[in-house]
């Protein structure tokens, strides 16, 4: 996988991140925000897969580490609806 290419999943897991603690902060727009840090986190996923390495035909470590935030968010938006209900 190209270095460019690298660098912009790993900005993408860093958007998440952040819409993430952006959906903490203004509640009010909480579901909105949460879909847009999901689709971004989709396209992580989507990149790091379709992108692999030529050689190497082993998992990057790219999609385990987004794939482990996504599901840190899910657990965590189920975790938010049934708290505050």
């Amino acid at each position: 996988m190209k270095s460019k290419q690298r660098l912009i999943i790993v900005s993408l897991c860093m958007l998440f991140v952040a819409l993430i603690l952006l959906a903490n902060i203004f509640q009010a727009y909480t579901f909105w925000i949460y879909l847009l840090a999901l689709l971004t986190i989709f396209s992580a996923l989507g990149l790091a897969i379709y992108q692999k390495d030529e050689g190497n035909q082993s998992v990057p470590k790219v999609v385990v580490i987004s794939g482990s935030f996504f599901i840190g968010s899910v657990i965590g938006i189920l975790a938010s609806f049934i708290f505050s209900n």
